[in-house]
């Protein structure tokens, strides 16, 4: 934390992307394949079986799909989505320009979307 000197950019944006090294370096030693399984859905109100079922079932599709996209994609979505930080911030994090972090993530978006209704029509 000494080391932490304001350069533009908020506290937090710093220490998620030492976290984000970390983990990085974590993986690349250990060769594992990124988990997004331990994504929280999201509350829903009480609701019928089938509805929860579904919604269920489209959340395990959403996160097949963001497994098969691009590290930098699954990234952005992840850190935008998930993380619920700004463009801003995940452009920070990640060392990017906004501008690009917003070209990937709709590419990322679209991508999910043509992966989606490829499984639906299978």
């Amino acid at each position: 934390i000494k080391n932490y000197k304001f350069k533009g950019f908020p506290f937090s944006s710093w220490l998620y992307q030492i976290a984000r090294n970390q983990i990085i370096d974590h993986y690349r030693t250990k060769k594992a394949v990124s988990d997004i399984e331990n994504i929280e859905e999201p509350e829903m109100p009480e609701s019928s079986l089938s509805e929860k079922l579904d919604v269920d079932m489209e959340m395990e599709a959403v996160k097949k799909a963001i497994l098969k996209l691009s590290q930098e994609q699954q990234d952005i979505i992840i850190l935008r989505f998930v993380d619920d930080l700004s463009p801003k911030e995940v452009s920070i994090a990640l060392k990017r320009p906004e501008s690009t972090v917003r070209v990937i993530q709709h590419r990322a978006i679209k991508n999910l979307q043509k992966i989606i209704n490829k499984s639906n029509a299978d």
